[in-house]
């Protein structure tokens, strides 16, 4: 038997001892994920608060929550029936809208961002003028044209055609809303006296009946009641963003409710017509129970959102605002956290006993592969020749790239060797169109089955 064959032999037995120690390793862990995953500890019952119109939403994440946790309580007040919260918030945590975080701005709390509502313009599913709708859209200018201005309030000013049909515009009188039609047509003040100001449910029906008619309120107002599809005779108006008469690719997200929602994440909506949802408290909670339920909310609570006729956050935006926290395996209880820490140190003592037999070996043939070399076998290593490098491009030392386009633009990516260790990349989040950045902060990040990389700005 020769060296290399000694070699071989010996690295075989290091690779299964390696094998049976991660095996070890991992029985321990999904041992511990069974036992612990999405469970707390019974303790006395939370009550959370949520203004009118996110009852429906709340309820449905604690009912899910409660399910998931047997031993848990949690119940939920609707803030229109507590008497002694005029503004949906309760004395302890609360649920509640943009509108009434601005009411009770004055006030100092404790807030994070669970999700995000959306003002959505419709219009008559049996308009004459649908095909054009559906092409062109309608941009911000021509909808504060139609506004600001009666003699011009009719379909041939949206559509840049000679139709003379009379546009009725119709709007909520939520405050949240008409705040998000200022953002959106860069008004100080909507003119009310030329709008038909309306209850959402109005402002629903109004325009199921007037097939001329474009109306404002949130999506969650015109769900089918599975939340499913839109409702009867409504369909959603097309945004032309940027203005130039037509739906581009990266505008048209209307074609069904799904594919609006996923539009909606991946930042093709206008942002201005977002508004948030926030769990709120006049101090940061310290209940076991709050923190869980909150932490799932963040986590695998946000695919309820879509359900529910709300936007979930990005993996981003859910990571920062479970930083506020600043607590770890908050589902985990006591005896667990003792079982986890118990496990660490057997990790570490098989990591040691690893790197004891290692070093033994390579000790012991170093020495004798030094005196006699064995230039028989052939030596491939990973140099330049096995990554793509294509000329033009400026890298950064954290093997991204950077290329000016002909246009001014300039384009970003990772380099092909990132590309060798990553694998395949599931799934890549990056900033809205727009957005402004400094050098820094997050700018995309890169996800292989939930594995997130992310970038800084260079």
């Amino acid at each position: 038997m020769n060296r290399n064959e000694n070699i071989e032999i010996m690295k075989t037995k290091i690779l299964t001892l390696a094998g049976i120690l991660l095996l070890i390793l991992f029985s321990s862990a999904n041992a511990q994920e069974k036992t612990g995953k999405n469970t707390v500890s019974q303790q006395e019952p939370v009550t959370i608060t949520s203004t009118p119109d996110l009852y429906e939403l709340t309820l449905n994440l604690v009912s899910e929550f409660n399910l998931l946790n047997p031993g848990v309580n949690v119940k939920v007040i609707n803030g229109a029936a507590d008497k002694n919260s005029e503004s949906g918030m309760g004395e302890s945590l609360s649920f509640v809208s943009t509108k009434t975080k601005v009411a009770t701005a004055n006030e100092k709390t404790w807030e994070i961002t669970v999700g995000r509502d959306v003002i959505v313009p419709i219009f008559n599913a049996g308009n004459p003028f649908m095909e054009e709708i559906m092409k062109q859209g309608v941009s911000p200018e021509m909808l504060s044209q139609i506004i600001n201005n009666p003699d011009k309030q009719n379909w041939g000013t949206l559509l840049g055609r000679s139709q003379n049909n009379t546009v009725t515009v119709y709007m909520s009188s939520d405050e949240t809303i008409k705040a998000g039609m200022e953002n959106f047509l860069q008004q100080i003040q909507m003119p009310v006296n030329r709008i038909s100001v309306r209850t959402n449910e109005d402002v629903v029906s109004a325009i199921q009946k007037d097939k001329y008619a474009i109306g404002f309120c949130n999506l969650v107002d015109i769900l089918s009641v599975d939340k499913q599809n839109l409702i009867e005779n409504v369909k959603l108006l097309p945004v032309d963003k940027n203005g130039n008469g037509a739906i581009d690719y990266m505008e048209n997200i209307y074609a069904d409710l799904s594919t609006f929602m996923r539009g909606v994440w991946i930042g093709k909506y206008p942002k201005t017509l977002y508004s948030n949802i926030y769990a709120i408290s006049k101090v940061k909670p310290v209940s076991e129970t709050e923190i869980a339920f909150l932490s799932w909310v963040l986590t695998d609570g946000q695919q309820l959102m879509n359900k529910n006729g709300f936007c979930d956050l990005t993996g981003s935006e859910s990571q920062s605002q479970l930083a506020k926290f600043n607590t770890v395996d908050v589902y985990s209880k006591p005896e667990e956290k003792s079982s986890n820490a118990g496990l660490v140190l057997l990790i570490v003592a098989m990591l040691i006993a690893a790197g004891v037999i290692t070093s033994a070996v390579v000790s012991r043939y170093r020495k004798q592969a030094s005196i006699i070399p064995d230039f028989n076998d052939s030596i491939s290593g990973f140099d330049e020749s096995a990554v793509k490098v294509p000329n033009g491009l400026y890298f950064d030392r954290s093997h991204t790239w950077a290329f000016m386009e002909k246009d001014g633009n300039i384009s970003i990516g990772i380099d092909d060797f990132l590309q060798h260790i990553t694998g395949p990349i599931t799934r890549v989040e990056m900033k809205n169109p727009g957005e402004k950045i400094k050098k820094g902060e997050l700018l995309f990040s890169i996800i292989q089955f939930g594995k997130q990389l992310s970038q800084a700005s260079f």
